[in-house]
């Protein structure tokens, strides 16, 4: 649903081809795109991705710590729906919403900034980098002393992959 609303959204503004930035769980969501309108997608910078290693159950208790707070203002909605919701979130393998043979097969020009912690694993973000034939990847941008560095690659990344420019 979160693809569909986000195409939807070019659609409506008239927007043929775009670059896509995604933190988090914005990550998933960019490769998202690239798989439902790769033709579309120019290039996609991933900041500290979310993923999957052996954190399944920190996203699972995340999920039920927000849901179980909105419980309270939502009775109406029962619990199957919210299992269903966790599940379509969270369930999935490697990125929850893509699968590595995607990403192998993925041409879209990928910036990779690495994750570093339970939920935006360093493994994965070297994983997609490892995998992703066009895929360049920033270990060190956190940090003050590499943030100069980062930003001014993440803008040549984007002014390198625009159609016309550069």
């Amino acid at each position: 649903a979160y693809t569909e609303d986000q195409l939807a959204l070019m659609n409506h503004l008239n927007v043929e081809r775009f670059h896509t930035a995604g933190m988090c769980i914005g990550g998933p969501y960019c490769m998202g795109l690239i798989q439902a309108a790769p033709e579309r997608v120019t290039s996609a910078v991933l900041f500290q991705t979310i993923g999957l290693t052996d954190n399944r159950q920190a996203f699972f208790d995340m999920f039920d710590n927000w849901a179980d707070a909105l419980k309270r203002e939502r009775s109406e909605v029962p619990d199957v729906v919210w299992q269903s919701f966790r599940n379509a979130m969270y369930g999935g393998e490697f990125l929850f919403n893509v699968s590595r043979d995607f990403v192998s097969r993925c041409t879209t020009p990928l910036l990779v900034l690495c994750g570093n912690d339970l939920y935006h694993p360093r493994e994965t973000s070297l994983e997609i980098a490892r995998l992703a034939p066009n895929a360049e990847l920033i270990e060190h941008w956190k940090e003050p002393e590499h943030q100069d560095m980062a930003r001014a690659r993440v803008l040549a990344f984007l002014l390198d992959n625009t159609p016309g420019v550069g």
